[in-house]
């Protein structure tokens, strides 16, 4: 019993870590990293136990620690932060399509889509700053006006 409770906290803890992090990580690897913390915790919960709790299971646990982190994971992850560098320099006024262009220049082969993707992953948006300024007359603003030189006007 006391094994579970501790099996089950610990299984919150990660859990609640893993909420609070950043986009770059993936999920797997941010609970992969949870559990090795908490079991260095003084409770020592057991990482089968965590991992029922979490809902994956300990061969996915192990194989995914023993794996690699892809080329394919690093070039999005780069992408990812050069996306989020470019819209903050652009101050949250750039799109998917003029970072593209940017990142183009920078030389790498992207997609507008694929952009547009990532910035929705990472949680970003572009703020678009109207050219225009609408400007509205006043239907009764002729009537307050003064002819104080007593100019005739064919109206």
């Amino acid at each position: 019993m006391k094994r579970e409770l501790r099996d089950a906290e610990g299984a919150i803890e990660v859990l609640k870590q893993a909420l609070s992090i950043s986009w770059e990580i993936e999920a797997t690897e941010v609970i992969n990293e949870l559990v090795d913390k908490v079991r260095q915790s003084k409770s020592q919960p057991s990482v089968a136990g965590i991992l029922k709790r979490v809902g994956l299971s300990r061969s996915n646990y192990y194989a995914q620690k023993k794996r690699p982190v892809s080329v394919t994971k690093l070039k999005r992850q780069e992408i990812k932060r050069k996306i989020k560098e470019i819209w903050e320099e652009s101050k949250h006024i750039y799109g998917a399509p003029k970072i593209t262009m940017i990142l183009r220049k920078n030389g790498f082969h992207v997609a507008i889509k694929t952009v547009s993707n990532y910035m929705r992953e990472i949680g970003i948006k572009a703020h678009y700053a109207n050219p225009w300024t609408t400007t509205t007359c006043d239907s009764e603003y002729s009537d307050q006006l003064i002819n104080y030189l007593d100019e005739h006007f064919n109206l």
